[in-house]
């Protein structure tokens, strides 16, 4: 779900939009014997980043029973990308870089046993 609004006037019309929009989704998953597993949701609260003093620290919404606060340098992970607040994806690329370090220190563990060829 997506939704946009002005942080410092249409918060609260926001957070409410938000919890129906679960509830709606909790009645449409039970309706067709699937449940909702909270403990992996997650929301993020994108912004401008030469904005963020008008987000930081005051959106804070609860959608059954787990409490979502934004925050700068929050991130999200969904289907094996990384979304940061500022769309920057900053976190992205340092998880690729990682994994790309990871895998040459595994290669080079190998190095030995491969011919120059390969």
């Amino acid at each position: 779900m997506v939704l946009s609004f002005i942080p410092l006037t249409e918060r609260t019309l926001a957070i409410e939009n938000i919890n129906k929009c679960m509830d709606e989704i909790k009645i449409w998953m039970s309706n067709n014997y699937l449940k909702v597993n909270f403990g992996k949701t997650d929301t993020i609260f994108l912004r401008n980043p030469y904005h963020h003093s008008l987000f930081d620290g005051q959106i804070r919404c609860t959608i059954q029973e787990k409490v979502f606060v934004n925050s700068f340098n929050q991130s999200v992970e969904s289907l094996g990308c990384v979304l940061d607040c500022s769309l920057s994806m900053e976190n992205m690329v340092l998880q690729c870089i990682r994994a790309c370090y990871f895998n040459l220190k595994k290669l080079g563990g190998i190095q030995r046993y491969l011919s120059s060829d390969h």
